[in-house]
């Protein structure tokens, strides 16, 4: 079941700030763990909401990542480790980019297949870390030294080289130019960051963001961002985002008017 927390804290620089964040209730009835998930993915929503321990000082708030934004990162980095090169001559003497190199195509690839491996392996973050690194370890496979030994295994897996291995066929093509030792080497602390545990556990559930920007987009058409707003308009009108968003406008209407003993002409 999900809910929806508005925490509205005093700080000592801005006389109200708003945390509007989408709770995660898990468990059962006697379960006593909460898990909470950012509307956004930066800043310090979360810490403030562990400060102010809203459940006592026994309850466990667990962060929860949105899996898209993680996915987000393979590109962001590799991008990043790009332009920190750019120009230079590796070990073997050639640049990072270029045929059989770093490619804004191969990026791609890195960063769809780093959301599939997340995606697939839904609530097992050890399952998630080794399906990252082969990807790594598959695209320096050669025809003389298959590296396929981290690829999922059987006949529904993406590489065609475990399919074949259960199927008997012979669909796989080595790769025409695997990625150079010295390049697995340059990329392999990035995929070692994107795979540790502590990143991906925050992302086990595979949960997103999207209903939280949707509700974004409500709240700020009943609090537009450009004006000011006394904390008691954006008590009403955080509540009243909450309800339409959640049960529609008019629905929500409806039953406000009704406990208001309010009709409309």
């Amino acid at each position: 079941m999900t809910k929806c927390a508005l925490l509205i804290m005093r700080d000592q620089q801005k006389p109200w700030k708003l945390k509007v964040l989408s709770c995660y209730l898990e468990g059962q009835k006697n379960s006593m763990d909460y898990s909470i998930q950012h509307l956004w993915a930066m800043g310090t929503a979360y810490g403030s909401v562990v400060d102010t321990h809203p459940y006592g000082p026994n309850i466990i708030i667990q962060k929860e990542d949105c899996v898209g934004h993680i996915q987000g990162r393979m590109g962001k980095h590799l991008k990043i480790l790009v332009d920190q090169n750019k120009g230079k001559k590796l070990a073997d003497g050639k640049q990072m980019t270029g045929k059989g190199r770093l490619t804004n195509k191969l990026i791609n690839s890195f960063q769809v297949f780093y959301g599939m491996a997340i995606r697939k392996n839904k609530g097992d973050a050890v399952a998630m870390q080794k399906n990252v690194m082969a990807i790594l370890f598959h695209y320096s496979s050669a025809k003389e030294e298959p590296q396929h030994q981290y690829c999922p295994e059987g006949e529904l897996s993406w590489c065609k080289w475990q399919t074949d291995k259960v199927l008997g066929t012979c669909s796989y093509r080595p790769l025409k130019n695997p990625l150079s030792p010295v390049l697995i080497e340059m990329l392999k602390p990035v995929f070692e960051k994107l795979s540790s545990l502590q990143l991906l556990k925050g992302a086990e559930k595979c949960l997103t963001q999207n209903q939280n920007e949707s509700l974004h987009h409500v709240i700020w058409s009943c609090l537009p961002k450009g004006e000011y707003h006394s904390s008691s308009e954006i008590q009403l009108g955080v509540a009243l985002a909450v309800g339409h968003f959640n049960e529609g406008m008019n629905n929500y209407n409806s039953k406000l008017f009704d406990e208001m003993n309010l009709k409309l002409g």
